[in-house]
């Protein structure tokens, strides 16, 4: 197994950081590279289809959700067949600041420019929830 790590810090605090990536359902509301999410089941075991900017499809399963330890984990399907997990953990930081570990672990080699395409995928998740929390806050100031 192969597993990529990336963190980023949110200058926000870690439950409002959970209450978007928590939210296995509505990933379309932080992820601008999601179109729409159709969630089926719910709990463990539940899978969301993600279609994305563009049209390609990715079905999702959540296998863990701990509210308390803030820890998300998924299995990701392709259409091509290939799959991967997906192991989210929120660490709370000093000064309401949260740091976000994203991980990929994947089976089979890559080469380094598969690397550097995940690693830079990851970012841009972290990036894209950061950019959300901003969005978020600068409109309740506004109402």
């Amino acid at each position: 197994m192969n597993t990529i790590e990336v963190r980023g810090e949110v200058a926000a605090p870690a439950s409002e950081v959970w209450s978007l990536l928590g939210d296995f359902g509505g990933v379309a509301s932080w992820n601008p590279f999601v179109e729409n999410a159709r969630i089926d089941g719910d709990g463990i075991g539940m899978t969301r289809t993600v279609t994305a900017a563009g049209g390609a499809r990715v079905i999702e399963r959540l296998d863990v959700h701990d509210d308390d330890a803030r820890h998300i984990r998924y299995t990701v399907e392709l259409e091509s067949g290939a799959r991967s997990i997906a192991d989210i953990r929120l660490e709370a930081g000093r000064d309401d600041t949260t740091a976000v570990v994203w991980q990929s672990i994947r089976e089979g080699a890559l080469t380094d420019e598969q690397q550097n395409s995940i690693i830079a995928t990851l970012r841009s998740r972290i990036d894209a929830l950061a950019e959300a929390l901003t969005r978020r806050c600068t409109e309740e100031r506004a109402s």
